[in-house]
């Protein structure tokens, strides 16, 4: 990207973004923890949310780490999971070794 980095305009919307990424990550593991299996459609997108935040700031589950730790475990051992959330998960996991984040160590036993 070279100097795009350094452009006030890329780094203001950079901290808005982050400024919004616990506010995403809460909503979502709340949706997860309480909504029921047949909807299928927002659970994908709140799956997915997780892992866009995750992907972007790889710390910012700090303050969430047992909520995503006990929603990823639940969702995984569900028997009849949808495979789209079972992706989302682990292309989230995989993204996180890769990472070097602290959290795949919650998450695989």
């Amino acid at each position: 990207m070279g100097d795009a980095e350094e452009h006030p305009f890329i780094a203001a919307a950079t901290t808005a973004h982050q400024a919004t990424d616990g506010t995403r990550l809460q909503k979502s593991l709340n949706f997860l923890k309480n909504c029921d299996s047949e909807e299928e459609i927002r659970r994908r997108r709140a799956v997915e949310e997780i892992r866009i935040v995750l992907n972007s700031r790889p710390d910012a589950y700090k303050p969430f780490k047992d909520d995503i730790v006990d929603i990823f475990s639940t969702i995984l051992k569900k028997p009849k999971e949808d495979i789209l959330v079972l992706g989302q998960i682990l292309w989230t996991i995989t993204n996180l070794s890769h990472a070097n984040s602290e959290l795949i160590h919650e998450l695989l036993p």
